[in-house]
């Protein structure tokens, strides 16, 4: 296995599922998973805490060694994990949990180990989603946030413990795992495919070993499946509004600042506009795709990039998309502000 980034990921075919480098996630991958959170959306936490991780070696020697602060073996990182999705799930507006979030950190303490936290969920009475030898559980149906636990007879390193979590892809879909593995050149945190961590290891392929999935939010599965299908209808948008910004977006939202944070402002605001009718205020059954200004004949920048990805989404479709786009002001910024060139009065209106 390939255990160091590349600039260019190894990629193989492994039972008709492509696999890369374990230390490897996509520019694409990460605006998905940022712009998802910021969308009220918290399933990609455990991916991109995990990415965000990919510089840390594994904990090796029960963590007495020098560089132990920096590195994390896979109870560690099982620990960062939770207590992240955990935040992140406490930062969501309008959703109110039924797991005991703060409960649930509690048995996830910094430096606790796969005994320490798997004999805490017991207590809690977090559910088992599957208990048995690895061909009993590996088919099981997985689902972001449960975690997988490994019990096995001990090896020569003493090791006999093992923990990984499930995340999903972005921008695939496709579930991984997420865990922190020895190996050559002390590999560390990584994302491997299901199938690799099924059937890939001595740990998993003796048939002494115990396998046991929990569900740490399984009082909230039903709301985070509901989330799962929003994040690929997300993933679905994020494409479609890549094109519509390459395809002229960016000429019509721009009002200063960094380009890049232009682009995914408006990649972020065609998917709201598309999946929950956000936007500005339209005139009450307006067929003429008119932008109403306020009084003071001004429409702030979140409006003019709200509007415009509504649109170039109406029209991107068509070969004459750029000049159907008749805007009727300028793009001056003026403290996060645009406004309507003077002859127009109180709206604009795309022709």
């Amino acid at each position: 296995m390939a255990h160091t980034q590349h600039k260019k990921p190894r990629v193989t075919s492994v039972n008709n599922h492509t696999t890369t480098s374990p230390k490897h996630t996509t520019q694409e991958a990460k605006e998905i998973a940022t712009i998802t959170q910021s969308l009220n959306n918290p399933i990609y936490s455990v991916y991109s805490t995990t990415v965000k991780n990919y510089h840390r070696g594994y904990d090796f020697n029960s963590r007495q060694n020098k560089e132990s602060a920096v590195r994390w073996d896979c109870s560690e990182l099982a620990s960062a994990l939770v207590k992240q999705q955990v935040a992140d799930m406490k930062s969501v507006s309008g959703i109110k949990w039924k797991t005991n979030l703060s409960n649930l950190e509690n048995c996830f303490p910094q430096g606790s180990t796969t005994l320490g936290q798997r004999a805490a969920m017991d207590k809690l009475g977090i559910e088992k989603v599957a208990h048995g030898s690895r061909n009993s559980v590996k088919n099981t149906e997985l689902k972001p946030g449960m975690m997988i636990y490994l019990a096995y007879p001990q090896t020569k390193s003493g090791y006999s413990r093992h923990v990984a979590t499930v995340t999903r892809n972005p921008q695939t879909g496709e579930l991984m795992i997420s865990e922190s593995i020895g190996g050559k050149s002390n590999i560390g945190v990584v994302h491997r495919s299901v199938n690799d961590f099924f059937n890939k290891g001595k740990a998993i392929n003796n048939p002494k070993t115990t396998v046991t999935v929990y569900d740490p939010f399984y009082k909230d599965r039903k709301q985070l499946d509901q989330l799962d299908k929003e994040a690929s209808q997300i993933r679905v948008l994020y494409k479609e509004a890549s094109q519509a910004y390459k395809h002229g977006g960016g000429n019509f939202h721009k009002v200063g600042g960094h380009e890049k944070n232009g682009r995914i402002n408006f990649i972020e605001n065609y998917i709201k506009n598309k999946m929950y009718n956000h936007g500005v205020t339209l005139e009450n059954n307006n067929a003429n795709n008119t932008l109403v200004a306020d009084n003071s004949n001004r429409f702030t920048k979140e409006q003019v990039n709200l509007f415009n990805a509504n649109q170039i989404g109406k029209f991107i479709n068509h070969s004459t998309f750029l000049s159907k786009l008749d805007f009727a002001f300028n793009t001056k910024s003026q403290e996060q502000e645009v406004s309507p060139t003077p002859n127009v009065a109180n709206k604009i209106t795309l022709t």
